[in-house]
């Protein structure tokens, strides 16, 4: 074993094509769905958290998301950084494009996590959210 806690999730979901990132034009809507439901499976809603990192931040060359839990002080740090709330996950990347676009941002990072409100929360960043609001590795 890895000697992680019990609790500790870190997955990735992938698309089955070969899709670069959050700059490639050939991303599908339906990944952000696809991971929603695999991390509903093991983390509760108000802690689950969906992560694709920003282009300079990546070690892959290849769209992954990473299926995570949110740190225990992250939703009151999401107020400092870009954010835009959605009804469904089918809106992410266009919503996250448009946020990117306002702030300037060429590459960026991109959260996703479920509001209290019961909207969907999408974050970009310029650094990786995966870092800043995750729990993304154990020791």
């Amino acid at each position: 074993m890895c000697g992680c806690p019990v609790e500790f999730t870190h997955g990735l979901a992938m698309p089955r094509e070969v899709v670069t990132g959050v700059e490639d034009p050939n991303r599908e809507e339906d990944i952000w769905q696809f991971a929603w439901d695999v991390g509903i499976e093991r983390i509760e809603a108000e802690s689950l958290a969906l992560v694709v990192n920003p282009p300079s931040q990546r070690t892959q060359n290849q769209l992954h998301v990473h299926i995570l839990r949110l740190d225990q002080n992250a939703r009151t740090r999401f107020d400092q950084s870009s954010t835009v709330y959605v009804d469904n996950l089918q809106s992410v990347w266009l919503a996250a494009d448009k946020v990117a676009k306002t702030n300037g941002l060429n590459d960026y990072g991109v959260l996703v996590a479920k509001s209290l409100e019961g909207k969907y929360l999408v974050l970009v960043s310029p650094d990786s959210p995966e870092a800043a609001f995750t729990i993304w590795k154990c020791n």
